[in-house]
């Protein structure tokens, strides 16, 4: 009995290893919406409003199949930039040392801050139907690297978003992260890789006049509702 036991106990750590990894993964601390608390001190609250954005360069890690880890660390980062988006635009911030300091002017205009909040507010849209996510890292490539690279763990694999650079025509892609390993090595190779299949499509903005015709018919609907209930002397 103890001998059956035994391998019991080792065939449920070896079905509770990938469990235990993902937990481990999905409390990184290095991710973008994650911050730590002496850093959620120095941006002045909870840090809850702010998402972290690694500024460098990361097509060759991207191409050379590097992990994310590697990505975000001093090897392609030059900066880390903290985000919050207000009712007047972006706020940035950059923690250097034990201050907080305002990040540089030229750094702040290349972030594409609208697409940055868009998908990572809504990554349903982007992301398969099964997909659970895990951890978020935003990337902005600065230089000959311009372009924004959000990679997302999740519970159905790995999967980066891609978009050149703001203002550049065209939207976003989202490809799984072997495949996006395939564009970066065409990309550094000056070769051609085709990403229509992987286009996602742009958020659409509210149309206000629609949105003003259903309240009024909604109006009408209702005082028609309150007008038959009246009695009738």
């Amino acid at each position: 009995m103890k001998k059956i036991s035994y391998i019991s106990a080792i065939i449920l750590l070896v079905f509770a290893a990938p469990v235990l990894i993902s937990a481990s993964a999905a409390t990184s601390l290095s991710d973008s919406l994650r911050i730590g608390n002496q850093t959620q001190k120095l941006l002045g609250g909870d840090g809850g409003d702010f998402i972290r954005v690694y500024s460098g360069s990361f097509l060759d890690g991207f191409a050379e199949g590097e992990p994310i880890t590697a990505l975000t660390g001093d090897a392609h980062v030059k900066a880390q930039v903290y985000m919050a988006r207000g009712q007047d635009g972006f706020r940035c911030v950059c923690i250097d040392g034990e201050t907080a300091a305002e990040p540089d002017a030229g750094l702040v205009g290349t972030l594409d801050g609208e697409t940055i909040f868009g998908i990572v507010s809504d990554p349903e849209r982007v992301l398969p139907g099964d997909a659970h996510v895990e951890n978020v890292w935003c990337l902005d490539g600065d230089g000959d690297d311009d372009g924004l690279y959000i990679y997302f763990a999740t519970s159905a694999g790995d999967y980066v978003y891609y978009k050149g650079a703001k203002g550049a025509a065209g939207g976003g892609y989202m490809l799984p992260a072997g495949r996006f390993t395939e564009f970066a090595k065409a990309a550094v190779g000056g070769e051609t890789f085709d990403l229509a299949p992987y286009a996602v499509p742009e958020p659409q903005k509210p149309d206000l006049l629609l949105i003003a015709a259903a309240v009024i018919a909604a109006a009408g609907i209702a005082l028609l509702g309150w007008r038959a209930a009246m009695p009738r002397g």
